[in-house]
């Protein structure tokens, strides 16, 4: 046939890289669904001018990334898994390429068929042209295979990297772990060692009440012994005014018998001249009579002094007895004078080591008292440093909690990128070795 041998010798292979127009957008899940479109184009001089092929890929678990902000080691991670998420881009890019390339070569060998048979069936005309066509159509297949084998090996290498990584970041999550029950061991001997304190305080609460008890039993002791001193001291001014009474009375008494004393003397002393000169003038001149009268005269003086002496006696002993009755009455004996002497001189000792004992109950109150106020100080000082170390440890065990609630959502990702690498490393060991066993065919 005349057209068969108008075969174009500048022949081009048509087999080119394809143009991707990659969209993701969010699925029903956690993952993100990635769309490839792409266009292959090619011409021949017996078939249509091109073939245009649309493929999706769909249903491969994506990486769902959320920032997460805590600290330095977070920002690396953040950083680590922006790469990643990259890297995983490009991967998926690369393996949405790789199968498009090979669905084209698939198409373009069936092509090249049907161009062999349609060649085959013109007679075998032209078949050193379509030789070399399949020649150069089969080496610039080749050379896809080739580039697609050497992105499947990067692809590899780049999941195990993956999968290093995810060990390390296992290890972290472990060493974190291990810092969290660190930290909840921390915060129960905290918590026991507020419970001490608290038992502490309330032992130092039960003490000073003990303590205040004392004081207040010590002060009523005070009170009742001011009162006994009070009238241990009005006692005794009672008795001092006494005894200075009967002081007095018995000076008024000594004088007045010295006053009678001293008349009786008085009176002896005017009578014995008078009877002396009755006797010389009796003497003299009537002897016998006067020597009688002067018998009588002294009869009856004597009668007259032992009367006056008897009245003075019995006067001087009804005073004495009056006295005596009145001092028995008023005022106690000589040895009860010395009882009460002894027994003033025991309540002045008595008194002396009351005030002493007072003295030193109140420098102890004082000092109580002050002892007291350090406790109180202690205590509230206590008191505030352990509200300030809860305020503390609560706030920590909240950071805590929230480091810990970022842990379990970073572990729940790097487990569900984990998942979602695996999956896909399978995906692409399934495809590449399928892609493997039609290289072999």
């Amino acid at each position: 046939m005349p057209g068969n041998n108008d075969i174009d010798v500048g022949y081009t292979s048509q087999i080119a890289t394809r143009s991707a127009n990659i969209q993701r957008h969010m699925g029903s899940g956690s993952g993100v669904m990635t769309r490839m479109y792409q266009q292959y184009s090619s011409s021949s001089s017996g078939l249509s001018a091109g073939i245009s092929g649309l493929a999706a890929i769909a249903g491969l678990g994506g990486v769902p990334l959320r920032p997460i902000h805590s600290g330095s080691t977070v920002v690396a991670l953040n950083e680590t898994r922006e790469r990643e998420k990259r890297e995983l881009c490009q991967l998926n890019d690369k393996f949405a390429q790789y199968v498009e390339k090979v669905r084209f070569l698939e198409a373009q060998n069936r092509k090249l068929h049907l161009e062999l048979e349609a060649l085959q069936k013109r007679s075998g005309q032209g078949s050193t042209k379509i030789k070399e066509m399949y020649e150069i159509e089969m080496h610039e297949a080749k050379k896809l295979v080739s580039e697609t084998d050497h992105e499947r090996l990067s692809a590899e290498g780049k999941a195990r990297q993956a999968e290093k990584e995810l060990e390390i970041y296992r290890r972290k999550y472990d060493s974190i772990l291990t810092a969290r029950d660190a930290d909840r061991s921390s915060i129960d001997r905290l918590q026991q060692q507020i419970a001490e304190n608290e038992g502490q305080i309330s032992l130092f609460r039960r003490r000073l009440a003990d303590l205040e008890d004392e004081a207040k039993r010590y002060k009523a002791e005070t009170q009742r012994l001011a009162l006994e001193i009070s009238r241990l001291q009005s006692e005794i001014q009672n008795e001092m005014m006494i005894k200075n009474t009967l002081d007095t009375e018995k000076m008024t008494l000594e004088d007045e018998l010295t006053l009678l004393k001293q008349t009786h003397e008085t009176s002896l002393v005017e009578l014995k001249p008078t009877a002396l000169v009755g006797e010389l003038d009796t003497t003299r001149f009537f002897k016998n009579e006067l020597a009688e009268a002067i018998r009588d005269i002294r009869a009856r003086f004597e009668e007259d002094s032992e009367r006056k002496r008897a009245e003075l006696h019995s006067r001087y002993t009804m005073q004495y007895n009056d006295l005596i009755i009145k001092y028995k009455k008023n005022g106690p004996e000589p040895m009860q004078m010395e009882q009460q002497r002894m027994q003033e001189e025991k309540i002045r000792t008595s008194l002396l080591t009351t005030r002493n004992e007072v003295a030193h109950m109140k420098a102890r109150n004082e000092e109580l008292n002050n002892r007291i106020s350090e406790l109180q100080i202690s205590i509230k000082q206590e008191k505030t440093d352990g509200d300030r170390l809860i305020t503390r440890r609560s706030a920590e065990i909240e950071e805590l909690k929230v480091r810990l609630e970022k842990l379990r959502r970073e572990y729940q990702e790097i487990s569900t990128l984990k998942t979602s690498l695996e999956k896909e490393i399978f995906t692409y060991k399934e495809l590449l070795e399928g892609s493997n066993n039609r290289d072999g065919l």
